[in-house]
């Protein structure tokens, strides 16, 4: 895993890290929560976990990652997102 610290215009620390070929960004904005983004191809996905570990956030963000590439969406039948909520995955 490839780590690179950068800061955000909102003065929060951004973690840029690599996993499979995806760079995805892992921020804490307050106490035991994390805000996280990723890209693959054209779809950006973002979320929220709450943890006090940074190492589970980014396992989650990891995991979620392996899904997407594993299972891409459909595009065509797209859903509501609801990546938006606060989560626990």
């Amino acid at each position: 895993m490839r780590c690179a610290e950068t800061r955000s215009q909102s003065g929060l620390e951004a973690e840029a890290m690599n996993r499979r070929g995806i760079e995805y960004n892992l921020v804490q904005v307050e106490p035991d929560l994390w805000r996280w983004q990723f890209r693959v191809g054209n779809i950006v996905t973002t979320g929220w976990t709450e943890t006090k570990l940074k190492r589970m956030a980014a396992r989650r963000v990891r995991q979620r990652i392996d899904r997407e590439l594993n299972n891409p969406r459909d595009l065509n039948h797209r859903q509501p997102n609801s990546a938006g909520s606060r989560d626990a995955a």
